[in-house]
């Protein structure tokens, strides 16, 4: 970079796009496969409700019960995460050198795993755990 060739100036920028491709699909065209139903055991004298080898409650619509994890909205914004550095080297002599970065990044629309509802993480095993689990 100068004319004694002693140093040097280096940088880099990415730009990084994560598609929601496959969860879209599933959201469009296979919504059966996303429909994943919960439904809560209860046990009556040591005996639990929901056992083998009928596991299942005789009503399957049970209100309340259905949990779209997979369905995502068609207009998701996409996640975006860019990155750069820069870089300057310089050679002192003596087998000895100076080098002073920067790096940093910036994501943008990022998505959310959790419970939106939770507000601490007690809270959030507590939902997590359910009535049967301890």
């Amino acid at each position: 970079m100068t004319n004694d060739g002693k140093t040097v100036i280096r940088g880099g920028y990415g730009k990084f796009i994560e598609i929601p491709l496959g969860t879209l699909l599933g959201a469009g065209w296979a919504i059966h496969s996303a429909n994943q139903a919960f439904f809560n055991n209860t046990i009556t004298n040591g005996v639990p409700d929901l056992k083998f080898p009928s596991p299942f409650p005789s009503n399957l619509a049970v209100t309340g019960s259905q949990f779209f994890q997979q369905a995502s909205d068609l207009h998701y914004p996409e996640a975006v995460v860019q990155q750069w550095n820069l870089t300057v080297e310089r050679d002192l002599g003596f087998n000895t050198g100076l080098r002073v970065s920067y790096d940093g990044n910036h994501g943008s629309n990022m998505g959310r795993a959790g419970q939106p509802g939770a507000t601490t993480s007690a809270e959030y095993r507590r939902i997590r755990r359910g009535p049967l689990r301890s």
